[in-house]
Formats: C-alpha cells, structure tokens, sequence
C-alpha cells in the first residue's frame, strides 16, 4: 500500500469511533469559581450515547452563570429559540457550545477540525501525490 494513503486512512479512523461513550465536565458556578477557572476541580460526567457536551453561559440581573455538563446536541438552538421560554425574563444566553469530538471536549473554546474538511484534504493529498 501507498505511504501516501496510509496518513488519509489512520486519520479517518482516529476520527470515526464507533459509538463509545463521551466524558464531560459536569458543573454550575459563576465567573469565579472552579466551573470557569479550574476544572481539575469539578465532577466528570458519563453522558448517555446520543448525548453531547455543552458548554454555556447565562446572565440575569449582572450575574453570570457558567454550564457545563451532558446534554441533547440541540440544546444551543433551544435555549436560543426560546430563550425567555427556557431561561427566564431578563436572563440573556451570552454563548453555548456543543462537541462530541473527544472527552472532556467542553473545557474551553477551541479550534476544531471539521470532519468533512479533514476527509476532503485527505483524498486531495492522497490524489495530488499519486
């Protein structure tokens, strides 16, 4: 086999796990506190297969509340399309994030690899080497 279709292929099976279970960060504080600032703190969460880990934050009355935790992969939209429905009068969603890339994925904001990205420049390098 080609060293050139080697790479392309181990990528796509590092990427494609076969439906393992996913870890999250599992907590609820404020801009201060171990949910922000220091996860090797917080509990560690085993999401049901089909869950996703989240990360968000809300504001109401100039405080502000960090979530991280297991939950159902719309729960951006939701929370967005229904903000004064789920959240409450006055509280403003100030971002949500969503992964199921790796455990513990919701930690921080971080660059992630789109998929398809990653197999489209896979086949092109492997077509463009050949």
């Amino acid at each position: 086999m080609s060293r050139s279709i080697i790479l392309p292929i181990a990528l796509l099976l590092f990427y494609f796990k076969a439906g393992s279970a996913l870890y999250c960060y599992q907590c609820i504080g404020n801009n201060s506190s171990d949910c922000e600032n220091n996860l090797s703190l917080v509990t560690q969460q085993n999401c049901t297969v089909g869950f996703v880990c989240a990360h968000y934050s809300v504001e109401s009355n100039s405080v502000t509340t960090i979530n991280r935790g297991c939950s159902n992969p719309d729960v951006c939209s939701s929370l967005d399309a229904k903000n004064t429905h789920l959240i409450g009068t006055n509280r403003t969603l100030n971002y949500c994030r969503v992964c199921n890339n790796t455990d513990y994925c919701n930690s921080a904001f971080s660059l992630e690899i789109n998929h398809v990205f990653l197999l489209v420049s896979s086949i092109a390098f492997c077509y463009f080497n050949l």
